[in-house]
């Protein structure tokens, strides 16, 4: 699969987060939740969805972030369904959040948050 793990993740959303704030970058991510059975198959589809700079990431056993730099809110939500549309078969949960200040952990919540809200 190689996927980055969550202490590069966490690195790299650091990093995005240090950006934001002495340069105005603005990001999201994307955290989906999907069956450890079914990440094996799910990783090369949903890496198709992405652009050329979004980062794909393991951050739990079952759960995957996704780096998106230059995004904002409504492109974090399009990149959210373009993952959910790649993966149509395997049951998972896909949430948006952009970053507007915190801790990288509240973000991570904030994305979590939104992918259990019902549609």
């Amino acid at each position: 699969m190689d996927l980055p793990q969550r202490e590069i993740a966490r690195y790299m959303l650091e990093r995005l987060i240090a950006e934001w704030r002495r340069y105005g970058r603005r990001f999201a991510i994307v955290r989906l939740e999907l069956p450890a059975d079914a990440l094996e198959q799910a990783v090369p589809r949903l890496r198709t969805a992405l652009r050329e700079a979004d980062v794909l990431a393991q951050w739990d056993a079952e759960e995957l972030v996704v780096l998106l730099p230059e995004t904002d809110a409504a492109g974090a939500e399009a990149a959210a369904q373009r993952l959910r549309d790649s993966v149509r078969e395997i049951p998972m949960l896909a949430g948006a959040a952009q970053w507007s200040g915190g801790s990288a952990e509240g973000l991570v919540s904030r994305a979590r948050w939104a992918a259990a809200r019902p549609a």
